[in-house]
């Protein structure tokens, strides 16, 4: 790994395990044993850095090992049952589940503090979070764990097996602290958290029809008595390649966004291309920008050998937050625009900007 600014290193990270699944289309149990070993072989002058880079003169460097490792079992077990029953909702015949659902992890605890952090962060927490080993993405921090979560989904499948509705709700119960956190300084890591559970969290998908679907998300934490999350998603399919999609966004103290997003089709193998994003004046300590954070507008043709793709994208510089200095050689602009070419020739490869990951990123359903 290599980083301007950062230590360097390389990473070894080994992660064998043995895993068993039984059950029957009524109830399940998961068992599953892993190891995870993580080894680092630091280059020369590590001690001159820190969590964020070069350390500043007098600060002493968390990294005290040229070759640091962890290595730690990791022990989960799934298990769930399924109930059916056939059921009639406004004339129409639906066969619903009930799933109920309980994962016990546990994972000791091993100070990682010495460990660099190349290309980790804590993730988003949401639904599949709930059952996840790690909260953290990337190698370099494994957490901690002896919960237990607990959860229950209910489904309502059509004649033909289409599932129409989706609901689920759980959380997680913490029997010890979470000590493995990730770094507030150069040299020092948040504390602990010893909460008794997570913020409790539900998701909704509703296939209204064959056109229009909505999903939700919600998350209430009985540690801070505040909704945490809250999402609302509707999309309509135009044809068999058209799409328009509204969202709302908020994340307590950090996020509320609403957005829009469309791919029409036109005449022929084209299509017009659109997405806006747009943060209303809103209160969160990290001084945000508010107004159109994200707009871009373009064309596509689309044949059985070659994708053509134009498109004018204006959005807010994300190195620029409008408090700080930026270094010499940054863009210093809140906004930039780009226009923005691309030529695929199927089946070959492609010439010009990487324009497809950002269409599926910022258009919901693209392809």
């Amino acid at each position: 790994f290599r980083k301007a600014d950062y230590v360097e290193g390389q990473r070894e990270d080994i992660y064998p395990y043995l895993a068993a699944d039984f059950g029957s289309s009524a109830w399940y149990v998961r068992p599953k044993l892993a190891w995870r070993y993580t080894a680092y072989q630091l280059s020369s002058g590590y001690q001159d850095y820190g969590y964020y880079g070069l350390l500043s003169s007098g600060v002493g460097s968390p990294f005290t090992e040229k070759a640091p490792s962890r290595s730690l079992p990791i022990v989960s077990l799934d298990s769930g049952l399924v109930f059916d029953r056939s059921t009639s909702l406004f004339g129409t015949s639906y066969t619903q589940t009930l799933e109920p659902r309980l994962y016990y992890l546990y994972v000791p605890y091993r100070n990682q503090d010495n460990l660099p952090l190349f290309n980790t962060s804590l993730m988003s927490f949401d639904y599949w979070q709930l059952f996840s080993p790690n909260q953290f993405s990337g190698a370099d921090r494994q957490m901690n764990a002896n919960n237990l979560t607990g959860a229950i989904t209910t489904r309502l499948l059509d004649d033909e097996g289409v599932e129409r509705l989706s609901a689920s709700i759980g959380q997680i119960r913490y029997f010890t602290p979470q000590r493995v956190q990730l770094p507030i300084g150069q040299s020092t890591v948040a504390a602990d958290t010893n909460w008794s559970g997570s913020a409790y969290v539900a998701q909704l998908d509703l296939q209204l029809s064959d056109r229009w679907r909505l999903n939700s998300s919600y998350q209430w934490s009985p540690n801070s008595r505040l909704i945490e999350l809250a999402t609302l998603g509707l999309q309509r399919r135009i044809g068999t390649d058209g799409i328009v999609n509204f969202s709302y966004h908020y994340r307590r103290g950090r996020v509320e966004q609403y957005s829009a997003s469309m791919v029409y089709p036109l005449a022929g193998n084209w299509r017009v291309l659109a997405a806006w994003v747009y943060a209303p004046a809103f209160k969160n300590s990290y001084k945000l920008p508010t107004g159109t954070v994200d707009a871009l507008l373009g064309v596509e043709y689309d044949s059985c050998c070659v994708t053509l793709r134009l498109v004018d994208r204006n959005y807010i510089n994300q190195s620029y937050d409008g408090t700080t200095q930026l270094p010499p050689g940054h863009n210093t602009n809140q906004r930039d625009n780009a226009i923005m070419f691309e030529v695929v020739f199927k089946g070959l490869g492609s010439t010009g900007g990487q324009i497809d990951p950002l269409l599926r990123r910022d258009i919901l359903g693209y392809q």
